[in-house]
């Protein structure tokens, strides 16, 4: 199958991953980026912040983006009258206007659908509900509102593990070294998750990712700050999965906008590594993966901590608990497997 894929930028994990996906369970893909990054970084929050110090600088951005995003338009219609995809692929897509998705079903028939791993409702899409043949999303919590406010079809397609990335790796001791830890976090700074990091900073746990450099959560996490290995860098695919590999355990704290089954893409991530993982329990993980069987789960930050207690000092229960989940995972959790889901209502 011809699939047009619409996607914000092909730096996150989660595009690519798809993509090859595709391409794995041959089909013929066709790219595009709906975002530039130094586009949103001058045209969004930051760089309005800075260039509304000018007079007119404001104004000026919002010019500049409207041009940008009317050529964008212009580039994918284009783009989309060539190829004539048998299906279009949007990753998100909350910067295409309805009036976009309207031409683009007009000029190629092609059905539309589109694949979230956060809360659409987070944007202004009602308008655009009515124009996707099929929504899938990441959390069942949000199918029944998506409804009422539109969408013609909807279903579940969880977050997945690329098991070609995060798998067991053979490390060199310098890897080893580097990288070693009782309990490893790799993650994104979050409103709750310094409270963990403060419950188990009396074992050897290391912190990677983004957004735990700045003075305020320096303060929130007083003695634990010094568990934080890159307060600022975006730590690679390839990366992470060699930190999970070197790790007794890894943990695993959702945000909030994982409401009913809405387990993250680091869930699979780590037992697709053969990891042992503790993670917070979240409503309706069940039908994904069994606790306290194929994955460790806490409630709160004393739990947590008693279980890494706990397991730190049984190995082999925490090991036959990875390889269980580790096989749950390439049974049912890969992109292979979302993929086959998303596209079977359209194959021929």
């Amino acid at each position: 199958m011809k699939i047009l894929l619409i996607s914000p930028t092909f730096l996150v994990p989660w595009v690519w991953y798809t993509a090859c996906a595709l391409k794995r369970l041959n089909h013929q893909v066709i790219p595009f980026l709906s975002s530039s990054p130094w586009v949103d970084r001058l045209t969004l929050r930051q760089g309005r912040q800075l260039l509304s110090r000018f007079p007119g600088g404001v104004p000026l951005v919002d010019i500049f983006r409207e041009r940008w995003l009317a050529k964008r338009d212009q580039r994918l219609l284009a783009l989309a009258r060539q190829a004539q995809p048998e299906l279009i692929l949007i990753l998100r897509g909350e910067t295409l206007s309805a009036s976009l998705l309207r031409a683009l079903k007009a000029s190629t028939r092609a059905p539309l659908i589109t694949w979230w791993l956060d809360n659409p409702f987070r944007f202004p899409i009602e308008d655009r509900l009515p124009l996707i043949d099929h929504f899938y999303l990441f959390d069942r919590s949000y199918l029944p509102d998506l409804k009422k406010a539109g969408a013609r079809t909807v279903s579940f397609l969880p977050c997945a593990c690329d098991e070609t990335v995060y798998r067991p790796l053979a490390l060199s001791p310098l890897q080893r070294r580097r990288f070693h830890s009782e309990v490893a976090f790799v993650a994104w700074h979050a409103p709750g998750r310094d409270r963990m990091v403060q419950a188990l900073a009396e074992f050897d746990l290391k912190v990677w990712g983004r957004g735990w450099g700045s003075p305020q959560v320096r303060a929130s996490l007083n003695g634990a700050w010094r568990r934080v290995v890159s307060p600022e860098r975006y730590v690679p695919d390839r990366t992470t999965a060699r930190i999970y590999n070197a790790a007794s355990m890894g943990l695993n704290v959702h945000d909030e906008q994982a409401r009913q089954a809405g387990l993250n893409a680091r869930a699979f991530e780590l037992l697709g590594c053969g990891t042992f993982e503790l993670t917070d329990h979240v409503p309706g993980m069940e039908e994904l993966l069994t606790p306290e069987r194929e994955v460790a789960t806490y409630r709160s930050p004393g739990e947590a901590r008693e279980k890494v207690s706990y397991y730190l000092r049984h190995p082999e229960e925490a090991r036959r608990m990875a390889q269980e989940g580790r096989r749950r995972v390439l049974q049912e959790h890969t992109y292979l497997h979302r993929m086959r889901t998303l596209l079977k209502p359209f194959d021929a």
